[in-house]
């Protein structure tokens, strides 16, 4: 499981997409999610609706992914 605390979502994401070979378009297809949107949430200029973050990590996962499909809360 890939675990990096001090990077934003986004760029985790990111970088579960890169370790998995796929494209934005291969995960945005993937979790309805369109790829421009998607490239600007890895990028951090957007915010994307939590169902929609649950989408692109499930299919992450099912990509093969080192990530948990649902990461636990964080604590303050």
């Amino acid at each position: 499981m890939l675990v990096l605390d001090r990077v934003s979502e986004g760029t985790q994401l990111r970088l579960a997409r890169i370790a998995t070979g796929l494209t934005l378009f291969d995960i945005g297809r993937r979790a309805d999610v369109s790829p421009p949107r998607l490239s600007e949430f890895e990028r951090g200029r957007l915010a994307l609706a939590p169902e929609a973050i649950a989408r692109v990590r499930a299919a992450l996962v099912e990509a093969g992914a080192p990530l948990a499909a649902d990461p636990a809360p964080e604590t303050a």
